[in-house]
């Protein structure tokens, strides 16, 4: 489960309101060890007095190291949790900087025949508004990008004259993520993965709502056509016969 702020077993506990007291109690304690003094309480029998005095005579005679407290070991890993976020996120923001300049130095405008169709289809499927489309000259997608911005990338491979009949289904496929609202929830997976990159189970759910965000994109393709579904899966077939010459976007 993600780790409370306050939790005892989380990551942030020694930001916990109390951490302060237990800080003052470690370092009066450790300043008495690395003194050499002897630390008893009223609890304790005299056999656990004196063998609480044994250690701290073998520690002070060590030399006076460093005792790592619990606190020291949060900081730690708040630190290495910090450089995780950073990293993760610094790496995001240049894969999606460089994939929007290639795409802006590199894209084609559409036809307008390409754009009547993807309004048409647009309207149907019930959106406000139209997204922008994209022919990608180095046959990125086909795919769809941008939560403020929609964006459909369509391959110059699929819209050749002897692939046009296959774009509908594939269109529809795109604008039913915009329908389902799924970039906003790849957004917030990012954030979570983000956040939560040391947990494997995170990355493990976001991959299965990924797959299973194009498994119902897949299933309201079939029901809004109205038709066989043999007719998507012969486009879905095809997509995959040229899947060596299309780049998958990875954002």
């Amino acid at each position: 489960v993600p780790p409370v702020l306050y939790s005892p077993s989380g990551m942030f506990c020694w930001l916990s309101p109390h951490s302060s007291e237990i800080q003052d109690e470690e370092r009066t304690w450790n300043a008495r060890i690395l003194a050499g003094t002897t630390v008893t309480s009223g609890r304790k029998s005299g056999a656990e007095s004196s063998q609480t005095h044994g250690q701290v005579s073998s520690t002070s005679s060590g030399g006076g190291q460093a005792v790592m407290t619990w606190s020291d070991w949060g900081t730690v890993a708040a630190i290495v949790w910090l450089t995780g976020v950073l990293w993760l996120l610094l790496v995001y923001v240049i894969r999606t900087t460089r994939f929007r300049r290639q795409l802006r130095s590199t894209a084609l405008t559409p036809d307008a025949s390409l754009e009547r169709l993807m309004q048409r289809l647009a309207r149907h499927v019930g959106l406000r508004s139209n997204p922008r489309l994209a022919i990608s000259q180095p046959n990125r997608g086909p795919a769809v990008f941008g939560v403020l911005r929609p964006t459909i990338i369509l391959p110059v491979a699929l819209v050749q004259d002897d692939h046009r009949r296959q774009l509908t289904p594939i269109l529809l496929h795109e604008l039913m993520h915009l329908r389902r609202g799924d970039l906003l929830l790849s957004l917030v997976s990012t954030l979570v993965r983000l956040l939560w990159w040391f947990h494997p189970l995170v990355w493990w759910s976001a991959q299965q709502a990924e797959r299973e965000s194009e498994r119902c994109c897949d299933e309201s393709v079939v029901a809004f056509m109205r038709r066989n579904p043999a007719r998507y899966a012969h486009c879905l077939i095809n997509t995959l016969e040229r899947s060596r010459q299309l780049q998958a976007v990875s954002l």
